[in-house]
């Protein structure tokens, strides 16, 4: 289905993708820490801690909270003076958690989290996620980027069991300015450019379908479009609609998103592709559904390879799977939906020839 430069043509951006994301970091940490007593061997020296939490720190610099109360939070935190507006900092530790319940909101579970306050100490947009976990997990290291946005006075580092019962471990945690570095900064827009031209190659197909299929081949370009958006808009403004969706749901049915079997997100993953599995296979019923699979599988990698490129989002191979099996799911749908037109038109036919005869 796709042209024949595709495939050559991913395998040469994928490769220049993988090899800039081994030997360089998106953003190296410069200047000093700016955490007090970061990896806890002064205890909680530095530290502010929810009146009624129950906080210890093992002998070799780990954080433990425990919560026993769903109605609760236990939170240890720390504020900072906000530098200059647009500095960017590099929050960086490790976490694990043990028998974590998640609570009725989606941001009750077990989280690290980085912010700014106004003059009126309320949290502005922009608020990162460094890591939020639930259940039982092995320790997991994290590592998020945040951009002091405009009119913060005051940074807010919080390790926290949001509402959430379970015990949080915590160690390593370092927060200090950083910059990008000198081969991510020269490679990101050439990079960029690249896997757009590779989205209009894989796209080419849509472009020529014949004039029966237009208003189809439209509606996938436009879901593909929205898929394209998804996976690839700056991690703020998706943190945001994350929050916002959130909140609006356990507003008006009062379910909590953190009780979904999956991060919503990865749901978002899942849907958008089986559509355009589905309406792939429909558009272009000429097309074997092993190529149309393989064009998907091509898009899901080249999203996450953007996502590179893309401001404070992380490539995932988990993401590309889910994607894969969404729309392969879609695809079967279309297949048997086909072959089920196909036989009822196949029946019509033989019902109308015994009435002529």
């Amino acid at each position: 289905m796709s042209p024949r430069s595709a495939l050559p043509l991913f395998l040469c951006l994928a490769t220049l993708t993988t090899f800039i994301n081994i030997v360089s970091d998106r953003y190296e940490p410069v200047g000093d820490e700016l955490l007090v007593n970061p990896d806890f061997t002064q205890g909680l020296s530095g530290w502010k801690g929810h009146p009624d939490s129950a906080i210890t720190t093992a002998p070799n610099g780990e954080l433990l909270i425990a919560n026993t109360d769903p109605a609760k939070s236990e939170i240890l935190s720390q504020t900072l003076v906000a530098t200059q507006t647009g500095t960017v900092l590099l929050l960086r530790g490790a976490m694990k958690t043990e028998e974590v319940l998640a609570g009725k909101l989606a941001w009750n579970l077990a989280r690290v989290v980085i912010t700014s306050l106004g003059p009126t100490g309320k949290w502005l947009p922009g608020t990162r996620v460094a890591i939020e976990m639930n259940g039982s997990n092995t320790w997991t290291p994290f590592s998020t980027v945040f951009h002091i946005p405009e009119g913060a006075e005051k940074l807010l580092v919080r390790v926290e069991l949001n509402q959430a019962p379970g015990k949080l471990f915590a160690k390593d945690l370092t927060l200090r300015m950083a910059q990008e570095s000198s081969l991510y900064a020269f490679s990101r827009w050439p990079m960029l450019g690249g896997w757009i031209l590779f989205l209009l190659v894989l796209a080419t197909p849509y472009f020529k379908a014949p004039k029966k299929n237009i208003p189809l081949s439209l509606i996938v370009l436009g879901v593909g479009l929205l898929v394209l958006a998804g996976t690839t808009v700056p991690g703020p403004y998706k943190d945001f609609v994350v929050r916002y969706l959130s909140s609006l749901t356990y507003d008006i049915s009062g379910f909590s998103m953190a009780k979904l079997p999956m991060h919503i997100t990865k749901i978002g993953h899942f849907t958008g592709f089986l559509l355009l599995g589905l309406l792939s296979c429909l558009c272009f019923v000429q097309e074997k559904p092993i190529a149309i699979f393989a064009d998907l599988i091509l898009l899901a990698s080249a999203s996450e390879c953007m996502q590179f490129f893309t401001v404070e989002r992380t490539p995932m191979l988990g993401d590309v799977m889910i994607d894969s099996l969404g729309g392969l799911i879609g695809i079967l749908i279309a297949a048997l939906f086909l072959k089920m037109l196909s036989l009822k038109n196949s029946h019509s036919l033989k019902m109308s020839g015994h009435r002529l005869h």
